[in-house]
């Protein structure tokens, strides 16, 4: 029988992105999709805070703001339509999360999908099988494995055996529906709860031009196409707060694609077996302006967007609540996702929950796969004997570190996230370099790491990074001789790029970006830092004889 060490069911992106993670690491996985191609209708249509951290270190942020969508921008609240000057506005350009990449990106998420699908084939031990639908789950206590059964387009059907499944299709999926639930696993009302009913209407706007619209009153005036659209269509996202009816408005896909998004509440007077001539009777007054707040030259006119320029993609109503399971999984089966959790979409929380779940599970699975330990292993499951978390609290652990730009000496800057976290399957080690005298040494770390005796591969000098927090200046910058002997021993040494540096790279930093963010994060006493592979901070020390202890409390935590 054909096996594989996790299966996976549903390619949206709470699978993908657990299977792309997975195939970061070397762990061998299989996707089973339902469906042969992606799902065309835009329905999340927004990545934000780490979520896009996360993405990538998927390996996708490339064509995040390029092929998958766009920067926010300002989010804009009004009183009343858009049509109004707002109230107040909120950049959310700046770098609120000391992240260096964007905050919020407006997607289009059939191109998120297809970005994955496209990087899969790059992992030799990951596969995705489309059009295969899953129909069957058998444990098998004594050799700890699941046995799945699948059955194709052409009615074959296939079975893998796996140490681990994890059902992400959703909230409707077969993994909690048909095989979970009757096992006590349910979704349940959370600790804030809301049921609310909108109808949320998909766009696509054609921009007109005197070609097209020779009869439109503005090509007079020497207005262009592309001035147009952003007069009727204004960028940024809007907040519209009518107390009858609040609404939320905005552009989202990649630039120029022409994708709008318009939300409303359901009132219960509201007759929704026609839903498109509500939206139609409710939206068209946005859509004319006086002519008189455009030009003197148009006053007592009204200038209306053409409607032959607005497709509507889809236009219905949905019902968002907020479910949690009262268990996550059940023996070796584990839901992530919708199946695990439904989220209004709301600010972008819908997916980007989804994202997180794959990347903690990703190396989780990874370590215990790899460690040969059982399906009672903490790191998964236990939280009575775990109660804090994988990290030491008091010791600084628990917090996400900042990301920021590095550079080695005589290459391109990089984004910290992958210089720090080089390989995601294990534990990984800072050496902040503060000053000549007093740095810890790499025959140092070597003892520290042999003497730890922790589980094979979960920390190795492959993984330690010496980070001089100063930059490159000539009172701290690296032998070159100690360099390469760092370099023997597999670690690697990095500096800070200030956002002049980035600039003479052709690289514009994010609004707000801050290059000692690392090291202020940490504090003046953190000298060596245990990161897990998800942005987490283990621990931090002041000395290497503080790390050992640390290194116990994990090796410890193995045991």
């Amino acid at each position: 029988m054909e096996e594989s060490t996790v299966v996976i069911v549903g390619a949206g992106p709470s699978g993908l992105a657990l299977g792309a993670l997975l195939g970061r690491m070397n762990t061998k996985v299989i996707i089973l999709e339902r469906d042969t191609e992606v799902c065309e209708d835009p329905r999340g249509i927004v990545v934000n805070g780490d979520a896009v951290r996360i993405s990538y270190q998927i390996g996708i942020g490339e064509g995040l703001t390029k092929r998958i969508g766009k920067d926010i921008g300002v989010l804009n609240f009004h009183r009343g339509s858009f049509r109004t000057s707002p109230f107040m506005t909120f950049d959310i350009n700046v770098d609120w999360a000391k992240q260096s990449v964007s905050n919020n990106v407006t997607q289009f998420q059939p191109n998120y999908e297809r970005e994955i699908r496209a990087l899969l084939p790059s992992f030799p031990s990951v596969e995705l099988r489309t059009g295969c639908e899953v129909f069957s789950r058998r444990e098998h206590e004594e050799s700890e494995s699941t046995v799945v059964g699948y059955r194709t387009l052409d009615g074959q059907e296939d079975f893998i055996r796996t140490w681990w499944l994890v059902g992400a299709d959703g909230k409707r999926g077969v993994v909690r529906k048909k095989f979970l639930e009757p096992e006590g696993v349910r979704q349940e009302d959370g600790a804030w709860t809301y049921v609310g009913t909108w109808v949320a209407i998909n766009l696509k706007i054609t921009t007109p031009t005197p070609d097209s619209h020779p009869e439109f009153p503005l090509w007079k005036l020497g207005w262009t196409p592309e001035r147009v659209h952003d007069l009727f269509w204004p960028s940024g996202f809007h907040f519209c707060n009518d107390s009858r009816r609040p609404s939320v408005s905005g552009r989202f896909g990649p630039p120029g694609s022409g994708f709008w998004r318009h939300e409303y509440s359901v009132e219960p007077t509201d007759d929704l077996s026609d839903c498109e001539g509500q939206f139609w009777s409710l939206f068209s007054p946005w859509m004319v302006i006086p002519g008189s707040a455009i030009s003197n030259a148009l006053r007592g006119t009204q200038v209306e967007f053409p409607s032959d320029c607005i497709q509507v993609i889809r236009c219905r109503p949905f019902t968002f609540a907020t479910k949690i399971v009262n268990k996550w999984f059940s023996n070796r089966t584990m839901l992530i996702g919708d199946a695990a959790h439904v989220f209004p979409p709301f600010g972008g929380q819908g997916i980007a929950t989804g994202i997180r779940d794959a990347q903690s599970l990703a190396w989780r699975l990874t370590v215990m796969s790899r460690m040969g330990v059982g399906k009672e292993d903490k790191l998964v499951y236990n939280h009575q004997s775990c109660p804090e978390g994988f990290f030491i609290g008091d010791k600084g652990g628990g917090k996400k570190l900042a990301q920021i730009w590095v550079r080695r000496l005589g290459e391109a800057p990089q984004l910290s996230d992958s210089a720090f976290l080089r390989d995601l399957s294990g534990l990984s080690l800072l050496v902040l370099v503060r000053d000549r005298e007093n740095r810890t040494t790499v025959e140092d770390v070597e003892r520290l790491i042999k003497q730890a005796d922790l589980p094979e591969g979960l920390l190795r000098m492959e993984n330690v990074t010496f980070y001089h927090i100063h930059g490159r200046t000539a009172d701290n910058v690296v032998m070159k001789d100690e360099e390469a002997r760092h370099q023997d021993e597999g670690a690697a040494d990095y500096y800070p790029c200030s956002a002049a540096e980035l600039l003479t790279e052709g690289i514009k930093p994010i609004q707000g970006y801050d290059w000692t963010a690392v090291q202020d994060q940490l504090g003046p006493r953190a000298n060596l830092v245990l990161l897990r592979p998800d942005f987490f901070v283990h621990s931090a020390a002041s000395t290497v004889d503080e790390m050992a202890a640390n290194l116990r409390v994990v090796r410890e935590y193995f045991v």
